[in-house]
């Protein structure tokens, strides 16, 4: 669960934040989880007051949402949101490649390639790298098509599918997947081939949702047979 962090840190605020978001990011703090602020500073072993602002700062990100007179959670992901922004993703980063193609710098891309065959050869990389490592890519789509609005808009986008793309992580084998994907992206575009480079991005994207969808039915079903298992004890 979340570390303790020491009462002498000096940003307890920032040690919080970072706590809480690792936790979430090893998925150890779910979806529709209940989360009060008494519990998280007793954990940490700090006052309630950095824990707080550590609660507003992933509420902003949109990785936590506070239920009035509850307490706050992890927000759950409905099915219609993941169509959705699966969706604008596609729309979005296909439209910003074909702006940035032709810009894209051949160390940059060669440097990006070398790093996720890399991180294929390894099986210890922390979660929170992987996706640091992947949003990177996505961003620098957005960057190189020189579109502020664009960029911005993507990174919003990006920041909220973190959920969604933990659940295309937890499906077993996409970590791995996705690492592969992105070096055949990598490579098309080194090799200036446009028509190539948007078909390998479009499935990735489209393979990132088949994943998260399908991560989504299992926990449903999770879900259910614990409503079961739950309602046979208390009868």
């Amino acid at each position: 669960m979340v570390e303790r962090v020491s009462a002498r840190a000096p940003s307890l605020t920032e040690k919080a934040y970072q706590s809480i978001k690792d936790a979430i990011f090893r998925q150890e703090i779910l979806p529709g989880q209940p989360l009060l602020e008494v519990q998280l500073a007793e954990k940490l072993g700090i006052s309630r007051t950095p824990v707080r602002d550590a609660i507003s700062k992933l509420e902003r990100e949109e990785l936590l949402k506070r239920i009035p007179n509850w307490g706050v959670m992890v927000p759950p992901i409905e099915l219609k949101e993941i169509h959705d922004v699966f969706e604008l993703r596609e729309i979005l980063e296909l439209g910003a490649l074909q702006k940035a193609f032709s810009k894209g710098d051949q160390q940059k891309l060669t440097e990006l390639r070398n790093g996720f065959e890399a991180m294929l050869t390894r099986d210890d990389m922390p979660l929170s790298e992987i996706i640091s490592s992947d949003e990177g890519l996505h961003l620098y789509i957005a960057k190189t098509a020189g579109n502020l609005w664009l960029l911005r808009t993507l990174r919003i986008i990006l920041q909220r599918n973190v959920l969604m793309r933990l659940l295309s992580h937890s499906h077993e084998g996409r970590t791995r997947e996705i690492g592969t994907e992105h070096v055949k992206f990598l490579e098309c575009w080194l090799k200036g081939d446009l028509a190539e480079t948007t078909l390998a991005l479009r499935d990735h994207i489209r393979n990132a949702k088949n994943a998260v969808l399908q991560m989504e039915d299992r926990l449903v079903e999770m879900d259910m047979q614990a409503s079961v298992v739950g309602k046979h004890r208390r009868d």
